[in-house]
């Protein structure tokens, strides 16, 4: 049997096997109780599904209270017609935390010329001709892997001519890949923000890995109001890589920071079966929006500056 001190050391790993398009709302409501060491695991032969891990302090958390958190987000999957998550955890030694979830992730092509690459890792000679994007998620959420980050970041990919020299703003902005891809772009600026502090410190971490000090990646404390006094006139490309409900709540703000004449604007994190509500909350306000693209039930949503 542990001892005390082994114990109040310790972590529990938990584990939800569950569809992919429960994973974003799953590592949502994770951040919301606390806990923000989290994983996901993506395995080549099973795209139905993907494994998200967390961490917890087992001094702070019970086994008790481990069960009670699971059962409470076993309901997660009812709202997108998904199998209920399948949970397990198991107690972790704190030492073995650091590199355990760092073993999940690896270099990481994206499009036809991006590669996210963990920034304990080497490029590998078989991708040094892609765009190098240097990153470590730390507490925040965005590796790339996701599905509806890989579509945003797909987008500035095919849209370069739009994106070069561009003002970037980047609403919600977790890791600061989307920035970063931005910038690896020609961007000439981003502007980023996000509510929670330890995605904001990670940003600013992240764009220093790929050479991009606050002259160039402007990360920001606060929800959208807050990226206002960074962005003049306007931006020429927002992006917003949030769950649905959250972009129809913001949807107003756009206006105020996209450019009035020719701005563009990619929304991502939102199912397929959201795109139309969001769609018409966009066209409510004067937007004109179409669905760009889509993967695994997940869909990217193009829009144009206000007409109004």
């Amino acid at each position: 049997m542990p001892s005390a001190s082994s114990r109040a050391d310790g972590l529990w790993k938990l584990a939800w096997t569950c569809s992919p398009v429960v994973e974003d709302s799953l590592v949502w409501r994770l951040e919301q109780v606390g806990i923000h060491h989290t994983a996901t695991v993506r395995e080549p032969r099973r795209r139905k599904v993907v494994t998200v891990l967390a961490w917890v302090d087992r001094q702070a958390w019970s086994e008790q209270q481990v069960r009670e958190l699971a059962s409470s987000l076993a309901t997660l999957a009812a709202a997108f017609q998904a199998p209920v998550p399948h949970f397990s955890f198991a107690p972790q030694i704190r030492e073995e935390w650091a590199s355990s979830w760092k073993q999940h992730w690896r270099p990481d092509p994206v499009g036809n010329a991006l590669l996210v690459l963990p920034a304990w890792l080497g490029c590998p000679p078989e991708q040094r001709h892609r765009r190098v994007l240097r990153l470590d998620p730390g507490r925040a959420f965005g590796t790339g892997e996701h599905p509806s980050t890989r579509l945003c970041m797909e987008a500035l990919e095919g849209r370069q001519g739009v994106v070069k020299d561009a003002l970037v703003v980047d609403l919600g902005c977790g890791s600061g890949i989307l920035g970063i891809t931005a910038l690896a772009l020609g961007a000439a600026r981003v502007v980023a923000g996000d509510v929670d502090p330890m995605a904001v410190s990670t940003s600013r971490e992240n764009g220093a890995l790929n050479a991009h000090g606050p002259e160039r990646l402007q990360v920001v404390h606060g929800s959208s109001k807050a990226l206002l006094p960074w962005v003049g006139s306007g931006a020429d490309v927002l992006l917003c890589n949030i769950l649905a409900p959250v972009i129809m709540e913001l949807a107003p703000d756009f206006a105020p920071l996209l450019k009035t004449a020719g701005g563009q604007g990619w929304l991502s994190g939102l199912l397929i079966s959201q795109a139309d509500d969001v769609q018409k909350r966009l066209a409510d306000l004067g937007w004109t929006a179409e669905l760009a693209a889509t993967r695994q039930g997940w869909a990217l949503l193009a829009f144009t500056t206000c007409t109004t």
